[in-house]
């Protein structure tokens, strides 16, 4: 969903830094059955990481530093996190802004 976006939108990375927080046999099931995906979404910016989505967002000084946005209703609910819904979650690392819709 995001790398199509960014391709309608004539960009080749994302206008925010992109974690996308998955177990470790998501991330290579990704990569080995999904290599051309797999590779737009590292060219695009987008780093898969196991790390969990909450313990990342609780890290000392975290809020201070970070205006984080997520698709994760566990991530929004343990941190300060703002949640959307995947299409305008699609939209805010497309542009980098959040819609005023939103």
């Amino acid at each position: 969903m995001v790398t199509e976006a960014l391709e309608k939108a004539g960009k080749e990375k994302a206008a925010i830094p992109v974690y996308m927080f998955c177990a470790d046999v998501v991330r290579v099931h990704l990569i080995e059955e999904e290599g051309e995906l797999a590779g737009k979404m590292r060219r695009a910016g987008m780093v898969a990481t196991p790390m969990c989505g909450v313990t990342w967002a609780g890290t000392k000084g975290f809020s201070d530093r970070v205006r984080g946005v997520t698709n994760s209703a566990k991530t929004r609910n343990y941190s300060t996190i703002r949640y959307f819904p995947d299409e305008t979650l699609v939209k805010i690392i497309v542009t980098g802004k959040i819609p005023r819709s939103a």
